[in-house]
């Protein structure tokens, strides 16, 4: 089973629709609002979560850097309505979640 741990880039609609989903997911905002990316990365690979984000930073932190992940989504989407981006993200982890 995957968990998720949604940076606090996401917008807090589409934690509460993973989770009405069936997700199990923590949420940056609620554990320690203003928390560095690096810490992020940290409680994610202490704990295996996989971060979702919308801050490309967590690119640079672990290619650049060599930070140990244990995967990470960035949701990007331009112009598209809060809908369209929960319904997107949950097919993404519906498909994906064996991987």
């Amino acid at each position: 089973m995957i968990i998720i741990l949604a940076d606090e880039s996401v917008d807090f609609r589409i934690v509460k629709a993973l989770r009405a989903s069936g997700l199990q997911v923590h949420a940056v905002l609620e554990i320690k609002s203003g928390m560095s990316d690096q810490d992020v990365l940290t409680i994610a690979s202490q704990n295996q979560y996989i971060v979702l984000t919308s801050d490309k930073d967590f690119g640079d932190l672990t290619f650049r850097l060599k930070k140990a992940q244990n995967g990470i989504v960035l949701l990007r989407f331009f112009n598209t309505s809060i809908d369209i981006q929960i319904e997107k993200t949950i097919s993404a982890f519906e498909l994906y979640a064996d991987q």
